[in-house]
């Protein structure tokens, strides 16, 4: 996990990048906690704030050739 996240770092910049626990819990809303079999939302690693469609672009492509599993939703400010 903290290698996911270091790269998260390098590419967007440690600001935008969440991963303290005290601030993880208020990311589980209703759009982001969802499980369609009802099961309890799973606790982000981390929320990636990216600023351009460019660093959007680097996040997924860095999700697709390393992380096996990975959800994105989107909580609009």
């Amino acid at each position: 996990m903290q290698e996911i996240i270091s790269e998260l770092n390098q590419i967007v910049s440690r600001e935008r990048v969440i991963d303290d626990p005290a601030i993880l819990p208020t990311y589980l809303r209703p759009a982001s906690g969802y499980t369609p079999d009802g099961s309890e939302p799973v606790l982000p690693i981390a929320v990636v704030r990216p600023p351009t469609t460019d660093h959007v672009s680097q996040i997924l492509k860095y999700a697709n050739d390393n992380v096996e599993s990975i959800e994105f939703p989107v909580k609009k400010s």
